[in-house]
């Protein structure tokens, strides 16, 4: 969100690329699990060569993620991805982790803010992976009470209750206890891909149980209910195609088939600085009522 940081772009590469590579435990992460990633959320501030805010609307857009302050005109990137959130949380596939990735200007080493102290788990995890260069006591917990209630990671704490909602803050100058000696890019990739690593002790660990969500199980009655009106909708959509398209009755069989199956495939951006949306097991396919989303939209839900 914030282009001049760059640092985390590095970090965001690092990442990156330890998970697309041929690495056995990048294999078992996509194997394992689903990621949603915004690699660059400011593309116009990293275009006209800001520092902080957004071109279009002079915001610091990671100020304005409340529903209150968040605009789809002026803050179209934060829209979207609040839209993503609510879109997984309405379907019961909640996110187990959100990470924010920034670059820091006055404090040294990469470090963690987090709302919930429960986090610490996995910000103790990040710590103890060989040169993720995170340093655990440097990590800070708590609900700021300023504009930072603005923040993503506050906000999709709060408001899409995530205990493992981080922001991941890559200092600008280098370790703790050291004078002259800076990160460098191929520091930052090797923490990325540090966090990678921290993702798969979580998942051999099951760490991710111990945060995720609970979904909201329906009574036999509703659901009995849901699947009635399902059916009705199904059979009148069957009707009107037919009615139409007579002549093209193998066209219609084929739609009326797969009808379920075209609304079940369903965006987004995880921060310009980076983002990891989340990630959910792959072992879920529910369905999406028709409408729901957007074609866009139904790319990046499943």
């Amino acid at each position: 969100v914030h282009p001049g940081e760059s640092n985390a772009s590095f970090v965001m590469a690092g990442l990156l690329e330890f998970l697309t590579s041929a690495h056995p435990v990048a294999n078992v992460l996509r194997q394992s699990l689903i990621f949603k990633i915004v690699p660059m959320l400011n593309c116009d501030g990293v275009a006209v060569g800001v520092h902080r805010v957004s071109p279009a609307s002079g915001n610091d857009l990671n100020r304005v993620w409340t529903s209150q302050l968040c605009s789809e005109k002026l803050h179209p990137e934060i829209f979207h991805v609040r839209k993503l959130f609510a879109a997984l949380n309405a379907r019961n596939r909640h996110p187990v982790l959100y990470m924010d990735l920034h670059g820091h200007s006055r404090r040294r080493d990469l470090f963690v803010y987090a709302c919930d102290a429960r986090a610490a788990a996995f910000a103790g995890l990040l710590g103890a992976v060989p040169c993720s260069l995170v340093y655990p006591p440097g990590c800070r917990y708590g609900v700021p009470r300023d504009a930072r209630e603005g923040s993503a990671r506050v906000v999709v704490w709060r408001d899409f209750q995530m205990v493992l909602s981080l922001t991941l803050e890559a200092s600008y100058n280098g370790p703790s206890g050291t004078q002259g000696l800076w990160f460098t890019p191929s520091c930052y990739a090797a923490a990325g891909a540090a966090v990678g690593r921290a993702m798969w002790v979580a998942h051999a660990s099951d760490l991710w149980s111990q945060f995720a969500v609970e979904t909201t199980e329906k009574s036999s009655e509703d659901q009995e209910r849901e699947e009635e009106r399902e059916r009705v909708s199904y059979r009148g959509e069957e009707e009107v195609e037919e009615i139409e398209d007579e002549d093209e009755d193998n066209e219609v069989e084929v739609y009326s088939k797969n009808s379920s199956a075209v609304t079940s495939d369903v965006e987004s951006e995880t921060e310009d600085d980076g983002k990891v949306a989340g990630m959910l097991n792959d072992n879920e396919n529910d369905e999406v009522e028709d409408g729901e989303t957007s074609e866009l939209q139904e790319e990046w839900l499943n």
